[in-house]
């Protein structure tokens, strides 16, 4: 066999077993992107990572790529509640990160007591919305790579 009829074959194979694995296939571009089931694309940005759909126009920006990865395994599988969810708990969350400094600031220059229990209470409720936020992140995570595994299953 020559170069180009390898070439040919091993995009064949490649095409056919991709169409076979839609469901299950994830890749790392050379570029750094990432593709999850032929139907999103992962870019990391300066806002974090921006999930973009291959056939529509729909954009999602994630603090982290663990978020963005569960996200696309929610939409994949029609769990729309859980995906929509994730991407509000995510956004709260960057929220939450910049309420949290902003009492820490505002706790480190307050001059009289009655501030101060006033900022570090405001920044104790953060921190516990935050952790809450966290939580119940870290269930979709886990409820999201129950999911993929269950399909990485079936497909073998």
């Amino acid at each position: 066999m020559n170069d180009k009829q390898l070439t040919r074959v091993n995009q064949f194979l490649s095409k056919e077993l991709f169409q076979h694995m839609n469901d299950v296939a994830i890749f790392q571009h050379e570029d750094g992107t990432y593709e999850f089931f032929n139907k999103y694309i992962v870019i990391r940005d300066p806002y974090g990572y921006k999930v973009t759909s291959k056939y529509g126009s729909q954009i999602h920006v994630f603090s982290a790529l663990k978020f963005a990865t569960a996200w696309c395994i929610f939409d994949n599988r029609n769990k729309y509640v859980q995906a929509k969810r994730l991407e509000y708990l995510d956004q709260m969350l960057s929220g939450s990160e910049v309420s949290i400094e902003m009492h820490k600031h505002l706790l480190r220059k307050a001059k009289d007591t009655e501030n101060k229990l006033i900022y570090a209470a405001k920044l104790s409720e953060d921190q516990n919305k935050k952790k809450r936020m966290l939580t119940e992140m870290q269930a979709f995570i886990r409820e999201s790579n129950i999911l993929q595994t269950q399909k990485f299953a079936n497909k073998r």
